[in-house]
């Protein structure tokens, strides 16, 4: 049975969900590259590119990574990819033209025109759009159970999960590893899940499933409203899905049936030849941050492939910088040790007097 409470609660710490019961400038490059989260940044290493990090509808850069309490399986690596030669600019892209080449790139400060594209603007999650949700969310609200379930917040807690497809369902049987109890707040009088996940969550004891039940707030300071209750929980995860951020390319490239960019199996190639898309605007499976990181090496080393083989690359060189010499020591020439060699005998030497 679910804990209903009228105890007060501190902020952020011991949050309360209620719920409601019902019935029923013009330029010509070679390659061009915009993102607004962190998943597609290996790429940079790999190719000298201009980058846009800003996107209207993604937010800041970071992405979903911003949004999450901890980070464990992803490196920044921002100032190595400057350091190879890409160019950043933290400007929202407009206006993107994949229908004809060279592609036509539009910022709020600039044009670009360039032969390949990388598309990484990846995904947004899906909110029930509470009246005090942008209080609390990253703060005992999230949409990513396996991002933060392990989180120091959420160990020994009582949890919530609101959905009720495949997405919840996982998502609840995942938090059991962490959670003391996992409630499922379900709209609907049945799951939506396949038969197998149901099968799971009904069979675990440390799940709840509450039909028939909304949503409606979130509240720190609980009470009692007439038919709306108060369910006493430590977190908040939203299962209710995502919506990957391909407003730029409408029209313009293929999409599947989860309305997200179509790749041929194993590449990161779309439908329109010199577009590659990286990320979770062309994953919604499995939506980490290191398989996001992977597939942007992925698309980087294929538009290299690309551009090879028109004759578009343009190779970018470090500048040398002098070596310094190292002078060997009185010590080493009275040993006859040769710093050029790349095999050393080892020499005795007797202990200092």
């Amino acid at each position: 049975m679910p804990v209903f409470s009228k105890k007060k609660k501190i902020f952020c710490l011991n949050i309360a969900y209620k719920i409601k019961r019902h019935t029923k400038e013009n330029k010509m490059t070679f390659f061009f590259f915009f993102f607004y989260g962190s998943a597609d940044v290996s790429n940079l290493l790999l190719c000298f590119t201009l980058v846009f990090e800003g996107y209207q509808v993604g937010g800041v850069p970071g992405g979903q990574l911003m949004t999450t309490t901890e980070v464990e399986n992803f490196p920044g690596m921002r100032r190595q990819a400057e350091r190879w030669g890409a160019e950043l600019f933290q400007e929202d892209v407009e206006f993107i033209d994949v229908k004809s080449s060279p592609f036509t790139v539009q910022s709020s400060e600039r044009k670009v025109k360039c032969h390949s594209v990388i598309f990484a603007t990846g995904a947004t999650a899906k909110r029930l759009q509470l009246p005090r949700e942008d209080e609390f969310w990253s703060r005992g609200i999230s949409a990513c159970a396996i991002c933060d379930g392990a989180s120091p917040l959420f160990k020994g807690q009582v949890l919530a999960v609101v959905g009720g497809g495949d997405t919840a369902t996982e998502e609840a049987l995942y938090l059991t590893k962490y959670a003391r109890h996992v409630h499922l707040l379900v709209r609907r009088d049945h799951l939506k899940a396949s038969k197998a996940m149901q099968d799971r969550v009904h069979n675990n004891p440390n799940v709840t499933m509450h039909f028939n039940t909304e949503t409606v707030d979130v509240v720190s300071n609980t009470k009692d409203t007439g038919e709306e209750s108060v369910l006493e929980a430590k977190g908040l995860f939203y299962g209710i899905g995502h919506s990957p951020n391909i407003q730029l390319l409408e029209g313009q490239v293929e999409l599947d049936s989860s309305g997200y960019v179509l790749v041929e199996e194993g590449t990161s190639k779309t439908s329109v030849e010199g577009l590659f898309a990286a990320g979770d605007v062309q994953d919604h499976e499995w939506r980490q941050a290191v398989t996001a990181a992977g597939s942007g090496c992925i698309a980087a080393l294929s538009v290299e492939r690309y551009l090879v083989s028109r004759d578009l690359l343009v190779e970018f060189h470090q500048p040398q910088t002098e070596e310094v010499k190292k002078e060997p020591t009185d010590r080493d020439v009275q040993a006859g040790f040769d710093i050029t060699l790349t095999k050393h005998k080892g020499q005795d030497f007797e202990a200092d007097s």
